[in-house]
C-alpha cells in the first residue's frame, strides 16, 4: 500500500510519450507541457505508447 501526504497531487499526462527516452527528457516534457517540476514530490502519470512495427496480436 502506497501512502501520501494530504497536499501530494496526482496529473495525469494525455496522449502518448515514447518512455524509452532519457529521464532529463522526459522530465524537460513535463516542464514544458504540464508546466510543473517533475522533482517536486507529485504524481505524474504518463502514458507510453506501444514500440512502431507491432500488432496488438504479436504483443499477445
Amino acid at each position: 500500500m502506497l501512502s501520501f501526504l494530504s497536499n501530494t497531487r496526482v496529473y495525469v499526462a494525455v496522449g502518448q510519450t515514447d518512455l524509452r527516452k532519457s529521464f532529463d527528457t522526459l522530465a524537460e516534457a513535463v516542464r514544458s507541457s504540464l508546466q510543473l517540476d517533475p522533482l517536486s514530490g507529485h504524481l505524474l502519470l504518463i502514458d507510453g505508447m506501444r514500440a512502431s512495427g507491432r500488432s496488438e496480436q504479436s504483443s499477445r
